[in-house]
This record gives C-alpha cells, sequence and structure tokens, in this order.
C-alpha cells in the first residue's frame, strides 16, 4: 500500500494526513463563512481532490453537502441552490461562470476567492475574502 489517501489523474498523490489537514483547514474557512450544522452547500464541481475536501469539511460541520449536475442548465442550478437554502456554493473553475444566478455566496475551487451572493438578476458577483476553496493541488 502506498499510504496515498488520494491519487489525483496526473498522478500526484495526497497522502491521509495531508488531506485531513486540508479537511480541517478548508471547515474552519467554511465556519468563519457562516456554515454550520445543519446548513447546506452546494458543489458545482468535478471529480477532483477539492471536491472532497470541499463536501468532507461540509459534513465535518455538521452540514449537508448537494452535488450539483454541471450538465444541468443554469437556470436549474439557481433554482436548486435557492431551493436548498444554501449557505455556500463552491465552485470549479471551469463553471466558475454559473454561480452569477445563484442566490448563495460562492466560491472558486483553487482559487480562495470568495464572492457574495449576487444581489440581483444576472449581475456580475463582486470579489471577496478567502474563501474555502483547499490549498490547491499541489
Amino acid at each position: 500500500m502506498s499510504g496515498a489517501a488520494i491519487t489525483c489523474a496526473q498522478g500526484r498523490t495526497v497522502s491521509a494526513g495531508e488531506f485531513a489537514d486540508r479537511v480541517h483547514g478548508a471547515a474552519a474557512v467554511l465556519a468563519a463563512h457562516g456554515v454550520a450544522r445543519a446548513a447546506t452547500v452546494c458543489l458545482l464541481t468535478g471529480n477532483r481532490p477539492q471536491t472532497l475536501v470541499a463536501r468532507y469539511a461540509a459534513n465535518l460541520l455538521g452540514a449537508r453537502v448537494v452535488h450539483l449536475d454541471p450538465a444541468m442548465t443554469t437556470g436549474t442550478q439557481a433554482t436548486i441552490v435557492r431551493s436548498t437554502g444554501a449557505t455556500a456554493l463552491i465552485v470549479d473553475p471551469a463553471a466558475r461562470a454559473r454561480p452569477r444566478r445563484c442566490s448563495a455566496p460562492y466560491c472558486t475551487v483553487g482559487t480562495g476567492r470568495r464572492r457574495p451572493a449576487p444581489t440581483g438578476g444576472d449581475r456580475d458577483p463582486r470579489s471577496g475574502g478567502d474563501g474555502p476553496a483547499d490549498r490547491g493541488d499541489r
């Protein structure tokens, strides 16, 4: 056994200890942004290590996680985010244009930049402080 908790597509491995550190770090950031027990975190992410980090971080706080299908229309994704009352939406860089129609604050995975919920319509979200987007796939 290699001791790897995760093996990335590029062949890079993440040890169990590194994974645990990332999960706990992301949980602290999510908590600082209002994610707590019974909250909902929506994920619009692909199959990547950061998705697991975000999922386990939310679960560690007692939050439920809703995975959004990237194949859905942005309108359907926005409806799901609104109907769940999501506290946060974590977004894969490939889908970062999509959350503009959603009502939850969101963070782009791997950038560490958090954006507030749009204030109406399809307006562009403004840049905010740090978000729960892991520490990258280094």
